[in-house]
């Protein structure tokens, strides 16, 4: 892994920042393919288009990530991770992988503040019987609420 190229991608791209952090959450491993990257910007509330996403996995491929593969014969066009996705994120957060895949720690880490970020207790009342309890940041931004709304929205409403 190149963790110039990638810490460089990390600070540029902010759908590399999204993306990581969404198959993080999910756990995904292996590889992620190009449908299914637009189906976890469109979750987080990014619009992001095809030829973006093959742009980013092509980055991604330059720092020496995964492989870029295209689709053929049905297969669809895809990158195959060559490190743990939370590997990954973790490098280009805080330091380099060493021999055995383990991150290490480099100067960098001392430059990267970990911020503390105390959240709010929020009730809201969506039935006469029910109340949502979350948990949300105190300097929570337009653009960060305007993602959860969407992302609720995404939500399957089952009858």
């Amino acid at each position: 892994m190149n963790h110039e190229k990638l810490k460089s991608l990390f600070l540029s791209d902010p759908n590399s920042k999204v993306l990581l952090e969404a198959l993080i959450k999910g756990n995904h491993k292996g590889a992620t393919s190009v449908e299914g990257a637009l189906q976890l910007f469109k979750a987080y509330g990014v619009t992001t288009f095809r030829g973006q996403v093959v742009h980013l996995f092509k980055q991604f491929q330059k720092a020496e990530c995964g492989r870029f593969v295209t689709g053929r014969r049905g297969s669809p066009s895809r990158l195959r991770w060559s490190h743990d996705v939370s590997t990954v994120a973790k490098a280009a957060l805080t330091g380099k992988l060493n021999e055995s895949g383990a991150t290490e720690s480099t100067n960098l880490e001392a430059s990267v503040e970990i911020e503390e970020i105390s959240g709010l207790n929020h009730q809201f009342h969506l039935r006469p019987n029910y109340t949502v309890n979350f948990e949300l940041p105190t300097n929570l931004s337009g653009n960060e609420a305007s993602r959860l709304a969407k992302f609720i929205e995404s939500l399957p409403m089952v009858s």
